[in-house]
């Protein structure tokens, strides 16, 4: 959980930034650590990785990639997308212990 705590203060601070240009470099980097989420949420648990990939499914993504300014904003909300996911995978997981 601290985990993706992190990951939502790093995903804000990155969205904040951007406005800013978007270099091929950062997109490398927002691939990889878009990548790295993934698989660090899903390594552990094959059947959380399913519901989380079921639950992404499952969300309306708000904005296309073209809709977005750059490829750095597309990266960002597909991370956002993916951490709203893991929360409510989570959130029904725990509800679950107690039945």
């Amino acid at each position: 959980m601290k985990a993706l705590l992190g990951l939502t203060a790093a995903s804000a601070l990155l969205a904040s930034l951007s406005s800013f240009a978007c270099t091929p470099d950062d997109i490398s980097v927002k691939a990889r650590e878009l990548a790295a989420s993934v698989h660090m949420l899903t390594a552990s648990d094959p059947q959380k990785a399913r519901e989380i990939y079921r639950e992404v499914r499952r969300m309306q993504p708000e904005d296309t990639a073209e809709a977005l300014p750059n490829e750095c904003a597309a990266y960002e909300q597909r991370s956002q997308e993916l951490q709203e996911a893991t929360a409510k995978v989570e959130s029904q997981g725990k509800g679950n212990y107690y039945y």
